[in-house]
Order: C-alpha cells, then structure tokens, then sequence
C-alpha cells in the first residue's frame, strides 16, 4: 500500500511539473473562420514577420497558430482581394490567457510560467470576435467609383479621422 501511495504521489508530482494550466485548457492554435460578402474573395493570411501562412477563397476556416516562439505571441493580417483588386486587411493579435496567470499561480507555479505555457505557445489567446472575420466588399462603393466628398461636424470626427482631412479652402 505504502508502495502505491508513493507511485500515486510521484506520478502525480511529475505530471503537475510536466503541465501548466494554460497547456491544460487552452490551446496553441485556433480556427479562424473568413467570410467575405460577396463570397468567393481570394485571401491570404501573413504572420508578423510577412510570411504567408495560408491562401484560399472566402468562406473558410484556417487554423493560426498563437505563438511564433519562446515568449512571442504570433499576430496575422488577414488580406481579403476585392472584384477590382484592391486589398482590404484586418489584424489578428494573440493575448496571454487567463489561465497562464491563474492555473500557473495555482498549480505549477514557475514551471508553467516559464517553461511549459511558453514553449507550447498556450499562454496565448484570441478573442472570440476575432474568429470569425467578415468583410463587406461591395457595399461602399459609389456607383460610378467616383470619389466622394462628405460634409460632416468636425467635432464628430475621430483623432484618426482629422489627421487625414484635407483643407478644402480658407
């Protein structure tokens, strides 16, 4: 008995040094869903450092991973071709999870903060909104392409906005 107490307590001890909580209830890659209105857009997805990690036609779900390294989260711009060719981008950034915080405090203390969770790329994860990303391609367009002027209270505008106004006259 006092055999298997100790077979219990060191398999127990070893499999709570060999796993952190993020490991254990995350994961280290995620499924984006990309849709595109109209349908059949082509994309591709590029990693922070412009590699290009998948290409395809909307609708599809691709897997991206959310660590490109030891204590590096991964971030990806998803780039969606319109009818006309102009590319339209939106930005997937990782964040550390909960759980690397929380469970590492809890269970496996530096082991899972500085070896296990940053290794497996667990430690990072990704909204909910970001998996799944839409992009409207036709819907702002004028009918004849012509560029639009709008007339707006500047007090409306946001910070991004007025850096961009272009002075019409004095």
């Amino acid at each position: 008995m006092k055999r298997a107490l100790l077979l219990f307590a060191g398999l127990t001890t070893a499999t709570l040094l060999t796993t952190s909580c993020a490991s254990l209830f995350s994961e280290s890659s995620y499924p984006v869903r990309i849709n595109s209105e109209p349908a059949g857009a082509d994309f591709r997805v590029e990693n922070r450092m412009g590699d290009v990690v998948s290409t395809g036609t909307t609708p599809t779900t691709v897997n991206l991973r959310s660590s490109m390294g030891y204590f590096t989260r991964e971030e990806y711009k998803v780039i969606v071709v319109d009818s006309k060719g102009m590319e339209h981008i939106q930005q997937i950034t990782f964040h550390v999870d909960g759980w690397y915080y929380a469970g590492n405090f809890f269970v496996s203390g530096p082991v899972g903060w500085l070896i296990v969770d940053p290794i497996t790329g667990a430690m990072y994860t990704i909204d909910e909104h970001a998996q799944n990303i839409n992009f409207n391609l036709g819907g702002s367009a004028s009918v004849d392409d012509a560029p639009q002027m709008n007339v707006v209270d500047i007090n409306e505008l946001t910070d991004e906005q007025r850096e961009v106004l272009v002075l019409v006259s004095e």
